[in-house]
């Protein structure tokens, strides 16, 4: 038993043929073909593609892609405000009249870091619930 490679006269796509079947099925468009010597005729299509549908799953993986993608930032946005407030509270610390500064950076820091995250989970945790 041996392997032929031809293209699929239906789509165009490129069939492994065993050269001892007389008929098999393209993987592409689900096309029966029938081997007759060297060539490969279309004896019916199986199945048509329904192109409107491939368009509709394409656009909604983009559209689920890039609303995980502005997630990601908003998370990433949120634990770089938080750890910039701890630093300038750190820094603020030593400075002479700068306590008000200190303060609310002290304070203001855990709140962005706690808060944001939190939203963040349970913003997560209600994507996966739906997922179930």
């Amino acid at each position: 038993m041996g392997f032929r490679i031809m293209k699929c006269p239906a789509c165009g796509g490129d069939l492994n043929i065993e050269t001892d079947r007389d008929y098999l099925f393209c993987q592409f468009c689900g096309a029966k073909l029938m081997r007759d010597d060297q060539r490969i005729v279309i004896e019916h299509i199986e199945r048509k593609i329904d192109e409107a549908k491939i368009r509709q799953i394409e656009f909604e993986e983009k559209k689920l892609t890039t609303e995980t993608f502005s997630k990601k930032r908003m998370w990433i946005a949120i634990n770089v405000i938080g750890v910039i407030m701890l630093i300038i509270g750190f820094i603020s610390e030593g400075i002479r009249n700068a306590w008000f500064i200190s303060l609310v950076c002290d304070l203001g820091a855990p709140a962005v870091l706690g808060l944001g995250n939190m939203f963040m989970f349970f913003e997560w945790l209600s994507e996966h619930s739906k997922k179930k």
